[in-house]
């Protein structure tokens, strides 16, 4: 790993130097990624968003990070420039690189420079375009106290935002492109948009399935522009699509679809708990209770560690009225995991309640009434 020098510290803020570990691709010329890191990244003495990828390619890093989740709003452009533009400016070919809140960072603080712009499921949840932006700031204590992204005049070479069109289970996607039509393409209206349906917000994650992630970057790198890359070869490569797909499908009730998906996901992951979960989703919908809790079982039977899985299996079965086994599951995970305190809780609520029904496994309990 490169050495790194720390080079600014407001106290929230940093901003940390990592020299490139082999010389850049012939003909780039010295090379520069301003790296942002994304929401809930808080290590700021762990390398930044990117940093060993690109470190490793010859390309030097300045990696701007966070103590506490402020998305860089103690950082002002003004501060950023008198801090590092000499440094920025020295370079041949500059990249600013970021994902989530650190996408829209580095749409935010590229603007007076002459660089390029990787913008990867920009996000920006303290911003009044957002619906609940007000209970985030809340929760956060943190204010939106950043210029408008238009505001000043566009240096950058070239801007390319890689996003999800389509309107997914996570809350806040159709906030996301209500921000991105409403704030960013005005401010780069030459932006190169690449839209990846079902890629979800963390589609850095995708594309690092499909193998794709370090082509896109170096790609863009070299041609200042976005590469052709293979993403429909690749697709069936990566877990988090076939899930996100998987539920997409169970939202419009279409179970049977959805289940080929799971099964792909379960191929690819079958060490994912959320593989398990995608499955026994999958058979409720289907009508088949008993056929969910098999699903659940083997999720814990195959990750008996996992908190998740265990108390997805401790839900469903209290929802069929089923404690003996709930508490039994509780106590062994609290024996494979001491003081585990999800587990000692929900032990602790279970037992409270009126006890309940002896589990069968020969014989499921009928679903509540209702269902």
């Amino acid at each position: 790993m490169s050495q790194r020098t720390r080079m600014f510290d407001n106290g929230v803020n940093t901003a940390t130097f990592a020299a490139a570990a082999v010389p850049p691709p012939e003909g780039w010329g010295r090379t520069l990624a301003v790296t942002f890191d994304p929401l809930d990244s808080l290590d700021v003495e762990r390398p930044g968003f990117g940093e060993p990828m690109l470190t490793e390619g010859g390309v030097d890093v300045l990696a701007v990070q966070k103590r506490r989740e402020n998305w860089y709003q103690d950082l002002s452009r003004e501060t950023f420039v008198a801090e590092f533009g000499a440094r920025i400016r020295a370079y041949d070919r500059v990249l600013f690189y970021g994902f989530s809140a650190g996408g829209y960072a580095a749409l935010y603080f590229a603007r007076p420079f002459a660089a390029q712009v990787l913008a990867i499921s920009p996000r920006l949840s303290i911003h009044p375009a957002y619906a609940a932006h007000a209970r985030v700031q809340a929760r956060w204590g943190v204010a939106f106290r950043h210029a408008p992204l238009a505001e000043g005049a566009d240096r950058t070479r070239g801007v390319a935002l890689l996003h999800d069109p389509r309107l997914s289970a996570d809350r806040l996607s159709a906030d996301d492109l209500r921000h991105q039509r409403q704030e960013i393409l005005p401010a780069y209206a030459a932006a190169e948009l690449l839209p990846i349906p079902y890629c979800g917000h963390y589609a850095v994650q995708m594309l690092k399935e499909m193998r794709l992630l370090k082509p896109l970057v170096f790609g863009y790198l070299a041609a200042g522009r976005l590469p052709a890359l293979p993403w429909r070869a690749r697709r069936a490569d990566s877990w988090s699509r076939q899930m996100l797909l998987g539920l997409a499908l169970l939202r419009h009730r279409r179970p049977a679809l959805a289940a080929r998906f799971g099964e792909r996901a379960m191929a690819l992951r079958p060490r994912r708990s959320e593989s398990y979960h995608l499955a026994a989703q999958i058979r409720r919908a289907q009508g088949d209770t008993a056929g969910a809790l098999e699903a659940l079982r083997a999720a814990v039977a195959a990750l008996p560690r996992s908190v998740p899985a265990r108390l997805r299996l401790v839900q469903a079965l209290q929802q069929e009225n089923a404690g003996a086994e709930a508490a039994m599951l509780l106590r062994e995970g609290l024996a494979l995991l001491p003081g585990q305190p999800r587990f000692s809780q929900q032990l602790e609520a279970l037992l409270r309640q009126r006890p309940a029904a002896p589990f069968s496994p020969a014989a499921p309990p009928p679903a509540p009434a209702g269902r």
